[in-house]
């Protein structure tokens, strides 16, 4: 391991890496641990932060490492990991039966070359065990879209060409998707259950949910992007310079489609849509209640948790303005309340909870909503 010492402090080193080491999970491990030069792994934060710079560098220099084939996923990935990424995520411990141990921590090019010449024992495991292997090894993960556009061009056009999604490159900078087809095969479900995907809106949700095949629509469990559309609103605009009018309205453009794909990811636990507060506090309840994309939610019923917020995150109802929180009730009463009386089970939503009769609790809060909004069409 390279020792060029890069000077400076606790904050700056941790800015450069991205991530404080001291939350990463084997921090305070009570097992003495080695490099594989065999130096040990301080238990001090600050060398041990500056052993994880050092090693980053170094392997930043040397991105095209031999250990990892360069060629086996067609091109770079759009995910941005917002959760850690050690530059030494492994733990490997030697065993001889004449009681030698050798407790090692490993960077994710030396672990793949301990995989590459492990692996044929490897897969004579139980797929069980293999199992377990994988998602102690697949640390969670947060994959962010920056802007509106992320996945487009190139991306998409693969993910167009490939339904499986196999090769779609979704967390590359996990080495065990990287050492050969069957343990990616294998992992790959795990690594989309363990990662929570929040997207820009809901042209990024529909290009992302063709990329990444089936494999990655039947494994999502969190699933998080804003109630709008670019192209929506691009078609908004030029209507209103033909017409002179400001038009402020609810996507409808692809919103059917979204709701086709969101049928299919089927471990789906958590769905969390953001609405622009311009669209709660300008449209009335009945626009609410008639869009044809927001009625088509209640056909959801997979999955076991709504949740429908602001663009800050924080649930509409929370607001000081009546007429936003009396559009949020519509808009949740919409979205959950038919799909119960359809025998959607297990649905939760803020502020209320399905009780065992499937009925809403507390129904007093159902009345501060305009009463004629909810009633059927």
């Amino acid at each position: 391991m390279a020792k060029c010492r890069p000077p400076g402090s606790q904050d700056e080193m941790e800015d450069a890496l991205g991530y404080k080491v001291a939350s990463l999970d084997n921090t305070y491990s009570d097992t003495e641990r080695f490099y594989s030069d065999l130096t040990i792994v301080p238990s001090n934060i600050y060398e041990k932060t500056r052993n994880e710079l050092d090693e980053y560098l170094r392997t930043k220099q040397h991105r095209y490492s031999k250990a990892a084939p360069e060629n086996y996923l067609p091109g770079p990935g759009i995910s941005k990991v917002c959760d850690y990424c050690s530059t030494f995520p492994v733990t490997a411990d030697i065993y001889y039966d004449f009681g030698f141990h050798l407790p090692l921590q490993l960077t994710k090019d030396e672990a793949l070359a301990v995989m590459s010449i492990a692996q044929p024992q490897f897969f004579k495991l139980p797929r069980e065990v293999r199992d377990e292997i994988y998602t102690y090894a697949i640390p969670k993960a947060e994959l962010q879209m920056i802007d509106s556009g992320d996945v487009s061009g190139v991306n998409f056009a693969r993910g167009i060409g490939d339904p499986s999604g196999f090769y779609f490159p979704f967390r590359s900078n996990l080495g065990i998707l990287a050492v050969n087809r069957q343990m990616r095969k294998e992992a790959l479900r795990l690594a989309y259950r363990k990662t929570s995907i929040r997207l820009y809106d809901m042209d990024d949700f529909l290009k992302t949910a063709i990329s990444i095949g089936e494999v990655g629509r039947h494994n999502v469990e969190f699933l998080s992007f804003t109630w709008e559309s670019k192209s929506d609103m691009e078609s908004i605009g030029n209507e209103d310079l033909s017409f002179g009018c400001d038009c402020i309205r609810l996507p409808n453009l692809h919103s059917i489609r979204c709701v086709q794909l969101l049928k299919h990811f089927n471990r789906l636990k958590c769905l969390r849509l953001h609405f622009e507060s311009d669209l709660l506090s300008t449209l009335s309840c009945a626009d609410f209640r008639n869009d044809p994309g927001v009625r088509s939610l209640c056909t959801l019923h997979r999955f076991d948790k709504l949740e429908i917020v602001n663009e800050s995150g924080e649930p509409a109802h929370h607001s000081n303005s009546r007429r936003i929180t009396n559009c949020y009730l519509v808009c949740v009463c919409v979205c959950v309340c038919v799909c119960v009386l359809r025998g959607g089970s297990g649905l939760s939503t803020h502020p209320w909870n399905l009780g065992s009769r499937k009925a809403l609790v507390p129904v007093r809060d159902i009345r501060r909503a305009d009463r004629n909004c909810l009633s059927p069409s």
